[in-house]
């Protein structure tokens, strides 16, 4: 069984109030692949109270260490005041070169299989962080077609025996549940995502743009007319996405503006407040004379924040860097110094 250590962190600005009712399991992966960057360094970046997201559990080939009450709803769905914040339980998976990932999976296999038990939370209500905001979170597992194999490791970890047909399509027989109950499946991600979630709800049936509007009336309120953006949990809507952006949940662009348009937000808007936010000024593009150094910009690209690197790959590094006032030939030379 994996080691399971406490470093409970006494309180945080990245929580929403009220308590989490645990109805989900929610599966990141760090996606820092640096050398160190373990359970113990990702747990000691949240005691010293990480102010862009926050998380229960982390997890690597040697231990597991938990950072937050299973109590607190945390920041790290990337769906606002959506169940994946709201409801679940967050565990973040290492990824660092310098460790087998195989173990890693393991161990976070054996931890979530205790969590769902201690809990009370069904297997089925296991899901990825991709299921919440469509990120590409959990990289690797997604990456290489791991998930059927992760969930059967849980399962084993949980007594029972390995799926023999992981992933089965939905019973194709139309009627066997209701329009509801298949809203609640197709929330908790029972059905994929699209474009393959319409072909197996219409192999089972049900009509997809049903369904889809009883998911928006069940879980977003109103006639079943598309979700309004979910609001920030403290300082505006237009903040979070600022937030959001920053941090990579839309990408890079092009498909950036686009995702930011879907959410109900308009792009230049919250770009002139990501501007604003993070580079000061009154929302114009950052000047040159940023308050971080070179050296400080090449840091975070080679050892990346919190399990992520903030300027990407290039070409999209270079326009990132230019964009916040950097040359990023002179940021090349200091990250080649560290390298």
């Amino acid at each position: 069984m994996v080691t399971m250590r406490q470093q409970l962190v006494s309180d945080t600005g990245m929580k929403f109030a009220g308590t989490n009712p645990k109805r989900y399991l929610t599966i990141h992966e760090t996606g820092n692949t640096s050398p160190g960057a373990n359970a113990a360094a990702h747990a000691n970046l949240q005691s010293r109270r990480w102010e862009w997201a926050t998380w229960h559990w982390t997890v690597d080939a040697r231990e597991a260490v938990q950072s937050y009450s299973h109590n607190l709803r945390l920041w790290h769905a990337g769906d606002g005041q959506g169940h994946g914040n709201m409801s679940s339980i967050a565990v973040e998976i290492c990824v660092n070169s310098d460790m087998s990932r195989a173990a890693a999976r393991q161990n976070a296999a054996e931890l979530c299989a205790h969590i769902l038990t201690t809990e009370g939370i069904p297997l089925a209500n296991m899901v990825q962080h991709n299921h919440w905001s469509g990120k590409n979170c959990p990289t690797f597992i997604r990456g290489e077609s791991r998930w059927d194999e992760f969930v059967n490791l849980v399962r084993v970890a949980m007594g029972g025996k390995p799926d023999p047909k992981p992933d089965p399509k939905p019973d194709p027989k139309p009627g066997k549940q209701t329009t509801a109950q298949v809203a609640e499946a197709v929330y908790a991600g029972h059905y994929g995502n699209e474009p393959q979630r319409s072909a197996r709800l219409r192999d089972a049936g049900y009509d997809p743009a049903v369904i889809q509007a009883e998911v928006n009336r069940r879980y977003y309120g109103g006639d079943g007319s598309a979700p309004a953006p979910a609001p920030a949990p403290s300082g505006g809507s237009l903040a979070h996405m600022a937030l959001r952006t920053y941090r990579g949940d839309f990408g890079n662009e092009p498909g950036r503006s686009a995702k930011i348009r879907a959410a109900g937000f308009d792009p230049a808007a919250v770009q002139a407040e990501v501007n604003r936010i993070y580079y000061g000024g009154g929302g114009a593009a950052p000047a040159a004379s940023s308050k971080k150094s070179n050296a400080q910009i090449a840091r975070e690209i080679v050892h990346g924040v919190n399990g992520r690197n903030p300027w990407g790959n290039d070409p999209q590094r270079s326009q990132k860097l230019r964009a916040a006032g950097y040359d990023p030939k002179a940021v090349q030379r200091e990250v080649n110094k560290l390298l």
